[in-house]
């Protein structure tokens, strides 16, 4: 079963399958549902895996209630998502250096909008992170803290949940390097902030724990045994 809210992206799904020859097209069901809705029966699944898919769900708590419902006695939940430690050390570091080339006066002004307006989003997020009446009109709406989704896990009645790093980056500059493409930043302009990261980014980066020098979390659950 593949699950999705956006019928468009179902079909994009479907298609890329069906050129995967290891793959049997007639063992697929695709449906298009949010996770919230009651439309399968208790303990119907062994295993439950989302990419970039809790971030988007406002109510994060009633989701995992509904997951643990579905899912068999000793059944498993696997889900790759944002790390709220990381990214605030992300965009602290990338302010600082702003900070500094703004002092200067050599801030590049062609760059300088997009780089601060994502600065912006993922600190909203950040800063709002719980705040569900804020976070409700955003598409991106979460980040999370791998402890707090521990708990969150525990009351939805999960006998293991834990936060693993995924794709380690400890100085964070992989990454920054990474969003900027998103962004349209010049390469002249990656290349300057590159060169700046390394001393800039011992502040922030140089505290966090070994499981927050990750982008994200491979979020691991484990619905206890009868």
């Amino acid at each position: 079963m593949l699950t999705d809210v956006s019928v468009k992206m179902l079909d994009i799904c479907r298609r890329r399958l069906a050129g995967m020859t290891s793959l049997r097209a007639e063992a697929l069901a695709f449906a298009t549902f949010s996770g919230t809705e009651d439309c399968f029966r208790p303990d119907a699944f062994d295993t439950c895996y989302g990419t970039a898919v809790l971030h988007h769900i406002l109510d994060v708590r009633r989701l995992l209630g509904q997951i643990h419902r579905l899912l068999q006695p000793g059944g498993r939940a696997f889900f790759m998502e944002p790390n709220l430690r990381f990214h605030r050390a992300l965009t602290a570091t990338l302010a600082a250096i702003l900070a500094d080339w703004a002092h200067d006066g050599t801030l590049p002004r062609e760059d300088a909008i997009p780089m601060v307006c994502w600065m912006a989003e993922v600190h909203c997020n950040a800063v709002n992170s719980g705040e569900l009446d804020v976070l409700a009109d955003r598409e991106d709406k979460h980040l999370f803290v791998a402890e707090m989704f521990e708990a969150m896990a525990d009351a939805a009645g999960f006998g293991m949940a834990a936060a693993l790093p995924c794709g380690p980056d400890p100085t964070g500059e992989n990454t920054i390097k990474v969003y900027m493409g998103q962004c349209g930043i010049s390469s002249a302009t990656t290349a300057r902030l590159l060169k700046a990261w390394p001393a800039a980014q011992r502040a922030w980066f140089g505290p966090l724990e070994p499981r927050d020098q990750s982008p994200s979390y491979l979020l691991w659950l484990a619905k206890s045994p009868r």
